[in-house]
């Protein structure tokens, strides 16, 4: 009964279930990237040369904001502690950092408010194991996890052949795909028809659950920079054509209409156009704390940063994801409301 039930199992069943095997080579910054404060604050105070008192302003409102599910969008308060205590010559080297990684974490940075919500169809949503692991059994999870445990040398081998230069990254792109298909066949032989209904509806439950995220996202953006409601007007209008002109690029490239290369262009453009408005939205200080948070986006989720299938067809994401299945693009774990929104 198993065999022949799980042939019918949508796509995206199927890639769901690789993700939530944990393999490295397609775990989601979503779910690889959960924020964790110790990690930025160490970053930050080696990159940065912060002071004692500078580490101890941060510690503190970086242990206030980081549990996501009571302060989402924590990283716009830390943004702007950081931005009240760190000097002019820390603020370039932390933008001379992010400048490093930027175009490899450009999806994040194109909304206003958070990443935006992106319809790909048939593109699988990554989803944080916990979603699924409750209701398999301890065998499953062992069985999933041996599954995995054989895909890893041969994920790692792809990576490094494409850090090396001996394999192109569309090839490298190509050859993870399969490697994906290959592992979710397997994967999902070990769900029962029961546990996939509940996959689905789990599925189903996020889009929701992104929606709402995203008005924490802006709560905090504005109770952290102090916005008024014409610039929140003026902000969401920003965030409307952003996020529509990206749902655009995604579906050109998924049409084959632009290249790789082109999106990405595209995509940066977009990050550009968004700092351009801001220049006329905040003021002064308000626009530095908004540059100190896209910042801070970016160190946080550079550690984050793997292949995956599921992307625009032969593009690389980053541990920010665009989106797939309306959630928000990479948020730090996002779990939801992590300290990368």
């Amino acid at each position: 009964m198993k065999a022949s039930f799980h042939k019918s199992i949508p796509a995206v069943i199927a890639a769901a279930v690789i993700l939530l095997s944990g393999c490295e080579g397609v775990v989601d910054s979503t779910d690889s990237s959960v924020f964790a404060s110790a990690d930025l604050a160490a970053t930050l105070t080696q990159e940065l040369d912060l002071s004692d008192t500078q580490q101890a302003s941060l510690q503190v409102e970086m242990e206030r904001h980081d549990n996501p599910d009571v302060n989402p969008g924590g990283l716009w308060y830390v943004a702007v502690r950081l931005q009240e205590n760190i000097t002019e010559r820390q603020a370039t080297k932390l933008f001379l950092l992010a400048d490093r990684f930027k175009l490899q974490h450009l999806n994040k940075l194109v909304g206003v408010y958070g990443p935006c919500l992106i319809e790909r169809p048939g593109v699988p949503d990554r989803i944080p194991f916990h979603l699924i692991a409750d209701v398999l059994t301890d065998e499953q999870q062992a069985e999933a996890e041996e599954i995995r445990s054989r895909y890893q040398e041969q994920f790692e081998t792809i990576r490094e052949q494409v850090r090396s230069g001996d394999l192109s990254q569309e090839d490298a792109e190509e050859q993870l795909k399969a490697l994906h298909d290959a592992m979710a066949e397997e994967i999902r032989g070990v769900l029962t028809e029961e546990q996939v209904t509940v996959l689905e509806e789990r599925i189903a439950a996020r889009g929701e659950q992104a929606e709402a995220h995203l008005e924490l996202l802006k709560a905090a953006m504005i109770d952290a920079l102090g916005l008024n409601e014409d610039q929140i007007a003026l902000l969401d209008e920003l965030q409307r054509t952003q996020c529509e002109a990206l749902q655009g690029f995604v579906d050109q490239v998924q049409a084959g209409e632009i290249t790789r290369e082109e999106f990405r262009n595209e995509v940066e453009g977009l990050v550009n156009t968004k700092l351009e408005a801001y220049v006329g939205i905040l003021d002064d200080e308000q626009l530095e704390g908004a540059k100190i948070h896209d910042a801070l986006l970016v160190v946080n989720a550079r550690r984050f940063i793997h292949y995956v299938a599921g992307g625009p067809p032969g593009h690389r994401r980053p541990g920010g994801m665009v989106g797939g299945d309306r959630r928000p693009g990479g948020m730090a774990g996002d779990r939801p409301g992590g300290m990368t929104g």
